[in-house]
């Protein structure tokens, strides 16, 4: 990270998400390469961003609540989906 510095890392992930929308021009034959390409570089951008994340609350936080900040991180959207899957579960019928 250090190579290119933490804003160019961080904007060069987001750049890479794009590229999905190469999937919409996808066909069979040869156009199934937009597909590859497409899903290739927008997943490589999003493992790449996601070890910039990790890696920046690592530097920035300090080690006494990291712990704290990397549950509340992984967490959070699991919440709504256990919610509304209990509500659906518990809720009675009509």
């Amino acid at each position: 990270m250090t190579a290119l510095g933490k804003p160019a890392t961080v904007l060069s992930t987001l750049g890479a998400l794009p590229f999905a929308l190469l999937t919409s021009l996808a066909a069979a034959g040869p156009r199934l390469a937009y597909y590859v390409a497409g899903i290739l570089v927008a997943a490589t951008g999003i493992g790449i961003g996601n070890v910039v994340q990790v890696t920046l609350r690592q530097i920035y936080c300090p080690a006494r609540i990291l712990g704290r900040v990397t549950t509340r991180c992984g967490s959070w959207p699991s919440g709504p989906a256990h919610s509304g899957h209990l509500r659906a579960v518990r809720s009675p019928p009509g």
